[in-house]
């Protein structure tokens, strides 16, 4: 039986494929950024599937509630990957466990963030944008949220993050930190400089305590300062990050890296 339907750009020729999907679990949208003319055909599918659907991918505009898009129900949707539209998603998808968007989205709809469910387990952004980004504030503030919740089964594991020097930044990096129950940290962030990095690893190693996996992509290599940070994530497992040249990195650095014995993973990364 087919559980995977991609479509782009949504055409009335798909309509014979549609027949045969009876049961699709992942569907993924992807059209012009104004895609007035296939909007019905849109709905049509959401429609047809949102009760099955556990994955979800949204590249387009749906701006209107037409054809009553913004009551769709989807009970057993685990991942939504957002891109321009589809915040309304949030608020009807009950058992969300991974979400991911993009900085049109949040720019958009900055009050996505007070839609996220509880059961949320991983967030990823892509905060990459080719203007300027006003929401570091709202991403900020969800961050802190976590640090005043009420302890509760679920609570967000993992976060995944793409970003560049902006205004504001350092304020989302501080923000971090009070994800108290974050396990896993992936960020890829080229424009750090050394201050910046060993503040963030400083906030990190005094606020996530729980932290297993740490994953650092950027043109600059951790200092000995933040490795030596690292020593108070006795849970930190595995932790990855790049350097430049391997030979003109100094021995205080690999000094440092070798009494992180909590770590059982050090992947790294020449470039």
């Amino acid at each position: 039986m087919l559980t995977y339907l991609f479509l782009q750009p949504l055409h009335a020729s798909d309509r014979g494929i549609r027949q045969h999907a009876h049961e699709i679990t992942h569907l993924e949208l992807c059209g012009p950024q104004r895609l007035d003319d296939n909007f019905k055909d849109t709905i049509s599918l959401l429609k047809k599937h949102h009760a099955t659907l556990e994955w979800l991918k949204l590249r387009m505009y749906l701006k209107k509630d037409a054809y009553g898009v913004f009551s769709i129900a989807y009970p057993r949707l685990k991942r939504l990957d957002l891109d321009y539209s589809g915040w309304w998603i949030l608020r009807n998808a009950p058992v969300l466990e991974e979400l991911v968007l993009t900085c049109a989205t949040i720019e958009d709809h900055p009050t996505v963030f007070n839609l996220i469910p509880a059961k949320l387990k991983t967030l990823k952004m892509d905060i990459t944008p080719h203007y300027k980004f006003q929401r570091i504030p709202d991403i900020t503030r969800y961050f802190h949220r976590h640090s005043v919740q009420p302890n509760t089964t679920y609570f967000l594991q993992e976060l995944v993050i793409h970003t560049h020097k902006m205004e504001n930044v350092e304020m989302m990096l501080e923000g971090i930190s009070h994800v108290k129950q974050l396990e896993r940290l992936m960020i890829w962030y080229m424009d750090w400089d050394a201050s910046q990095m060993d503040t963030f690893i400083d906030q990190l190693a005094n606020g996530c305590h729980r932290l297993s996996c740490l994953k650092i992509h950027s043109l600059k290599t951790p200092s000995p300062h933040a490795v030596n940070a690292l020593k108070r994530l006795e849970y930190l497992s595995r932790f990855a990050f790049r350097i430049k040249d391997k030979d003109s990195t100094e021995g205080r650095f690999w000094d440092a890296i070798e009494t992180l014995t909590q770590t059982k993973c050090i992947e790294i990364c020449l470039h």
